[in-house]
């Protein structure tokens, strides 16, 4: 089980050819990162140990992660032949929910029995079957106000302790992700961020 110091990576999804990922799978095993986007992440067979920020739970069918951007997680498959179904959307579908998500967090991220609406694995299953088969960024966007509409209903949240900070935590993963290979300096990443280098 991670701990709070388990160290996270940071997945660079700005290469996407799409801001949105939609799709059914099996068993989930995947380390601790963070990204800019939504995940939302359903079991609907087995049972799969969810970890979001320092919050650990193991969701068995009908239970739902709800993880905000910038938000570490990670994913444990604990039986065989799991089944799940997962959405990652980013800014471009989320419109004024984005802005809520990234200065706010979920004071338990996760959804399980009549806190789950059944709109929401309906709406999920449609995303899935309209990325597979008819790509419709329109429809897309409905769905996931739908989903987050059931979702602000019922799941509590909090103002983000640092919302500048993490803000500027993001920007300069993300910048570091991508500059990498060339040489780095508090002075560079204070011009290139625009944040006083004593901050960074």
């Amino acid at each position: 089980m991670p701990e709070k110091t388990t160290r996270a990576y940071y997945e660079n999804r700005s290469d996407r050819a799409a801001d949105i990922q939609a799709s059914n799978g099996g068993n989930m095993n995947f380390p601790a990162h963070l990204h800019n986007d939504i995940e939302l992440f359903l079991v609907q067979e087995g049972r799969v140990r969810v970890t979001v920020d320092d919050q650990t739970r193991e969701l068995s069918a009908g239970g739902m992660a709800v993880v905000f951007p910038n938000t570490i997680h990670s994913y444990q498959t604990l039986t065989p032949q799991s089944r799940h179904l997962m959405v990652i959307a980013g800014a471009a579908f989320l419109g004024e929910s984005y802005t809520r998500l990234t200065h706010s967090r979920a004071v338990c991220p996760f959804l399980e029995g009549e806190a789950l609406h059944p709109d929401i694995p309906y709406a999920m299953e449609g995303l899935v079957r309209q990325v597979k088969t008819d790509p419709d960024p329109e429809i897309y966007r409905a769905l996931l106000r739908l989903i987050l509409a059931r979702i602000f209903a019922v799941l509590p949240t909090e103002p983000a302790q640092e919302p500048i900070s993490m803000d500027l935590a993001g920007s300069l993963v993300q910048y570091l992700a991508q500059n990498f290979e060339r040489p780095l300096t508090l002075d560079i990443l204070s011009r290139e961020l625009g944040a006083s280098k004593y901050h960074i």
